[in-house]
């Protein structure tokens, strides 16, 4: 196995001892990417180790634009889409997002109204096996404010993604009682079906949300 390797094992398992090591060892292991090209910060952002992150980030790797939205580095971000060659500001990732899905996802507001300000797609689809738009990945990880903001950015509150799911099926699913009247207000379906025909109310249902789920129930159209 190689020193990149053993970070990434050091990463995915939470090792934070085994990680000081490598990076005390060599530092630029911080901007290493994996065999799928997916680097050291997106791999530990994704699996949800904030301390292993953070020792990351200490080390100092060069963030891109992507790695700049999931972290929430502002400058970093600004800075790069200042440069000549910055390219489109919906370019993708290499798993398929824009840096607005990330900053989306990973509930980074100022990122996310910089990006959109710079006139980033609200209504941008992943180009990954996953396929969705920002204001999806907003709701998946229940960043209510974020949401709120992309809708106001005129985000299409009826997109569905894989599996027929709108957001506000996911609003339902999470639990999330004000935003999912926002989006009603704004124009959501309530009658909206899944694959698997279940609404919005249907999903309120099984999370345990009977109230939302007979708001969500009533006069549907």
């Amino acid at each position: 196995m190689t020193a990149s390797d053993d970070l990434f094992g050091a990463i995915r398992s939470g090792d934070a001892a085994a990680l000081d090591r490598l990076l005390t060892a060599r530092p630029y292991l911080a901007g290493a990417s994996d065999a799928d090209g997916m680097t050291a910060v997106t791999v530990a952002a994704y699996h949800q180790q904030p301390a292993i992150l953070e020792r990351i980030l200490a080390a100092g790797p060069e963030l891109d634009r992507f790695e700049a939205a999931i972290v929430g580095d502002l400058g970093r971000l600004s800075a790069l889409l200042d440069e000549p060659d910055a390219g489109p500001i919906d370019e993708r990732s290499g798993d398929g997002f824009t840096a607005l899905h990330l900053a989306a996802f990973f509930g980074r507001l100022r990122a996310a109204e910089e990006l959109l300000d710079r006139h980033a797609d609200p209504n941008a689809w992943s180009s990954g096996a996953l396929r969705v738009q920002p204001l999806h990945s907003a709701i998946a990880a229940s960043h209510d404010a974020l949401a709120r903001l992309l809708v106001e950015r005129s985000a299409d509150v009826n997109a569905a993604q894989d599996g027929g799911i709108t957001p506000l099926h996911e609003a339902a699913a999470n639990g999330l009682d004000d935003l999912a009247e926002l989006l009603v207000q704004r124009g959501a379906r309530r009658d909206a079906l899944t694959d698997d025909i279940l609404t919005p109310a249907d999903l309120a249902e099984r999370a345990g949300r009977p109230a939302l789920a007979a708001r969500l129930g009533a006069g549907s159209r």
